[in-house]
């Protein structure tokens, strides 16, 4: 400590040199201001020696020509800095107090809960030893009821055994007298076969003699009524043949007998409006005869009858009636409609029409005379539709019904339903998957050629391998089942244009469809087939590593 007085502007230093008071002051100035420690500094080598002056009555420490301060407000900034520090002690210790006893509450309240812990636990554990001791016990009461009841079960199982065994000792004799029956019933159904086979050979040719006897029948009910008519008259006729005349029935009279005959040809344009014709050519066309027999002609049924021929020598008239074959509804087919020339009746001609669909086999079925549809191999709807034929070009109908999954990139990279490269057309619209982007053949789909058609090339738009390259194979299968299969080619992931051509296959990079960094590079992949005239039946696009998407299928046939 320094001690100063200060007496009339006057200074007396009680306890030191002068210069060594005021390299203390000058000291104590540093700690205000750093710039002061160089001079306390030189002060203390001699360097520099101060000098005190008076100047309006204030004490000062010059120095240097530009340098010097008055201790007195030196003096009173270290009485303000003690002040400032001895409160902030203050406050640090109070705070400093209650951290403390913060710590000790925080202390007591941890050692509270950890010991009602331990006796929580000490509890628990002795109520799960407890519980494992009762456990114990009901597990081995368990083991013994169960061990009790599996050796009852046992022995009860043996004893049904036995029963069992004995059963099965009765049913074998059973089965072999059983056994011998079958051996006898077999013969006896051989038996029964052989007698139904050449009972259904009597009836086939019973049938065969019911339709001469039919037929017998009805040339003989013929003549039975030209019989009957000639009987009716036959008074008549003798009287008149007394004349050396003949009898006319439509005149009911005697006329000159001049050997009228009618002719069949007559007959014939006379019943053809019936829709009638005479059965034979064979038969009486004189005056006074037999006649004739008129039956339907085909496609047309009605009971025949017999004409006689006139004395003016014309055919009386044929009273028959013949209608049409009636073939009934022609069958049904799924995904068709029908449409007939003249309903289920007989020449009528029933056309199927698949709507949007591809028919196999023939489209239309006609009534015939023995009332039956006609027309070849059944009939079917195919759910594929057809490939759709431009110019010299035929592509794959992107269309909703086709097998189609969505493309992993938007539908906004291809402008409109057409793309169009080296004269070829890849159609990749108009239909779009549900989430509106490509609608693209899913991978490794057999994609069939609807109807089968010979091509020179195949064109397939595809994009880049997805993520990482990949390798690939086309495979042609013909209308004859054979095959064709390329090389192995391969195409880059889709942020490259790099790839690699094959036997059979030839890439073209055809850039981006969209400026959009990856996902928008494509080829066009050319394919050339072992044959420009076999029918392809169908076609596989097979890759592994990394996954493309075809976008759309083109031939040029």
């Amino acid at each position: 400590h320094i001690h100063m007085k200060v007496v009339r502007s006057q200074m007396c230093l009680e306890t030191a040199p002068a210069a060594a008071i005021v390299v203390a002051f000058v000291a104590m100035t540093a700690m205000l201001s750093p710039s002061y420690l160089v001079f306390a500094v030189e002060m203390q080598n001699g360097t520099v020696t101060p000098e005190m002056i008076v100047e309006d009555g204030e004490l000062l420490f010059k120095l240097d020509s530009d340098t010097s301060f008055s201790p007195r407000s030196l003096l009173s900034q270290m009485v303000s800095m003690e002040t400032s520090m001895s409160a902030m002690k203050d406050t640090f210790m109070s705070s400093i107090s209650s951290l403390q006893t913060s710590v000790s509450s925080a202390r007591s309240e941890t050692m509270s809960s950890v010991h009602l812990l331990a006796a929580e636990l000490s509890s628990q554990e002795s109520d799960a030893v407890s519980m494992v001791e009762s456990i114990e016990g009901r597990i081995s009461s368990s083991a013994q009821t169960l061990s009790s009841a599996i050796e009852g079960k046992r022995n009860e199982t043996l004893s049904r055994i036995g029963d069992v065994e004995k059963q099965l000792d009765g049913v074998d004799g059973e089965v072999g007298d059983n056994a011998e029956d079958i051996s006898s019933l077999t013969l006896q159904v051989e038996d029964d076969e052989l007698a139904l086979s050449a009972a259904i050979s009597h009836i086939s040719d019973l049938n065969t003699l019911a339709e001469t006897l039919t037929d017998a029948k009805v040339g003989h009910a013929a003549r039975i009524s030209t019989l009957e008519g000639d009987i009716e008259h036959l008074p008549k006729v003798l009287s008149c043949a007394e004349e050396n005349k003949l009898y006319s029935p439509s005149d009911d009279d005697c006329i000159a007998a001049q050997g009228q005959s009618c002719s069949i040809s007559d007959l014939t344009t006379a019943v053809a409006g019936d829709n009638a014709v005479p059965i034979s050519t064979e038969c009486n066309t004189l005056y006074g005869g037999g006649g004739c027999v008129v039956g339907c002609k085909e496609g047309y049924e009605g009971d025949p009858v017999s004409v006689l021929c006139n004395a003016d020598g014309e055919f009386g008239a044929a009273d028959i009636t013949c209608t049409k074959v009636d073939c009934g509804a022609p069958p049904n087919l799924t995904g068709a409609t029908i449409s007939c020339t003249d309903e289920h009746l007989y020449a009528s001609k029933c056309t199927y029409s698949c709507s949007s669909f591809v028919a196999e086999g023939n489209e239309v079925l006609t009534c015939s005379a023995s009332k039956a549809w006609t027309g070849g191999p059944e009939l079917k709807c195919s759910s594929l539709r057809p490939w759709i034929v431009d110019g010299s070009q035929v592509y794959h109908p992107k269309v909703e019904q086709g097998p189609f999954k969505g493309s992993s990139c938007p539908s906004y990279f291809v402008n409109g339903d057409v793309y169009s490269h080296g004269g070829i057309n890849f159609h990749t619209g108009p239909f779009k998957a549900p989430d509106n982007k490509f609608a693209v053949i899913p991978d490794n789909y057999q994609v069939s050629v609807v109807p089968p058609r010979a091509a020179k090339q195949i064109h397939y738009l595809v994009t880049g391998g997805r993520a990482t390259g990949l390798n690939f194979i086309v495979r042609v299968i013909y209308e004859d089942d054979s095959l064709f299969t390329s090389g192995q080619a391969g195409i880059d992931w889709d942020c490259e244009s790099g790839f690699r051509n094959a036997d059979g296959v030839d890439i073209t990079h055809l850039g981006g469809y969209g400026d959009y960094g990856c996902c928008d590079q494509w080829h066009r992949v050319r394919v050339t087939p072992n044959s420009s005239t076999k029918r392809i039946k169908s076609l596989h696009f097979d890759w592994d590593g990394g996954a493309t998407d075809i976008m759309a299928i083109t031939l040029e046939i």
